[in-house]
């Protein structure tokens, strides 16, 4: 799954309040976040396995960085 359409699921409201929970626990900001969302910049390789974990497996290290981690 995109990173896109995980936060798109999710009614305006909730979406925002997510983005920047998962961008805390992530150890990033807000906008760093939306950089990945939106496709203009891609996570660094710890942060993609960061985004994995917080969001339990629901967008995964390859979905993020294909040209680093294999596909499982």
């Amino acid at each position: 799954m995109k990173l896109k359409l995980y936060f798109e699921q999710f009614p305006l409201g909730i979406r925002r309040q997510k983005k920047k929970k998962i961008a805390q626990m992530v150890g990033v900001t807000e906008y760093a976040l939306q950089h990945w969302i939106n496709g203009r910049r891609k996570p660094t390789p710890i942060h993609a396995v960061g985004l994995e974990k917080v969001l339990e497996g629901a967008i995964t290290r390859y979905d993020l960085r294909p040209d680093i981690y294999p596909e499982e």
